[in-house]
């Protein structure tokens, strides 16, 4: 998933999805569990902000692309076949074109504006 931005204010992009984890033995079932990335699009920049996997990871769900006070300007479901190229025009307006990115400088995360909690170290 790629963000330009080509505005002059820095935007917050969260992606929310689901992880499929398997159980703990073969015949118990697995479990979806809800995740986030949230990275930062900096002015004036493209930058990567998901690597969509082929297998495993996190399945991205919805993309909200939000003010760094949080307030959201773009808040929709994710639907890869639309693309996955965003771009926030100069009017803070966001479009996607249909295309589907391979590759690109990787956005720097964040904690601001996370919706779950961040995962806990496993115990020593």
């Amino acid at each position: 998933m790629l963000v330009e931005n080509q505005t002059d204010q820095d935007y917050v992009v969260r992606v929310v999805g689901n992880t499929f984890v398997s159980g703990p033995t073969p015949t118990q079932p697995g479990t979806w569990v809800d995740g986030e990335v949230v990275t930062i699009a900096p002015a004036n920049s493209k930058r990567v902000v998901y690597m969509i996997p082929f297998r495993g990871g996190l399945e991205p769900r919805q993309v909200d692309i939000l003010r760094p006070d949080c307030t959201p300007i773009y808040s929709e479901r994710f639907d890869e076949l639309l693309g996955s190229y965003f771009v926030i025009d100069d009017d803070a307006k966001v479009s996607i074109r249909k295309e589907f990115p391979q590759n690109g400088e990787p956005a720097q995360s964040t904690d601001s504006c996370r919706t779950m909690p961040l995962p806990s170290p496993p115990p020593s």
